[in-house]
């Protein structure tokens, strides 16, 4: 009765139905919705190399800096800098540092550099 007693505030929190807090971190695959579980860069990017998918963010939770370049690196903490005109550089430091590269602009509205004929 008295281990009873102690877990009332647990089961009472469970049962609120309360949702809790979602992830920052999306897996995103084609044909798949965003599946935001992850509160790691590293564990995110670690699956999406394995299922060959990519990490993101979570806009629910996250939205990228709306000044500076338009890839950007995003780290744990988060640390999100936007320092890249190009995706090839963006995933050339990401990869260095363990972090995940994001498009933080509208693709319709700015070509992507990579794109560009040269």
């Amino acid at each position: 009765m008295r281990r009873w007693l102690l877990a009332m505030p647990f089961v009472a929190c469970a049962a609120s139905g309360a949702p809790a807090a979602a992830a920052p971190f999306c897996l995103q695959a084609t044909g798949v919705p965003p599946q935001c579980l992850f509160y790691d860069v590293a564990a995110c990017r670690r699956q999406a190399l394995r299922m060959n998918a990519v990490c993101g963010l979570n806009p629910k939770e996250l939205m990228p800096p709306a000044t500076g370049q338009r890839f950007c690196q995003v780290e744990n903490g988060p640390v999100i800098q936007c320092l890249y005109p190009d995706r090839r550089s963006c995933d050339a430091a990401t990869a260095r540092r363990g972090g995940i590269c994001i498009d933080a602009g509208d693709a319709a509205s700015r070509p992507d550099p990579d794109l560009i004929p040269r």
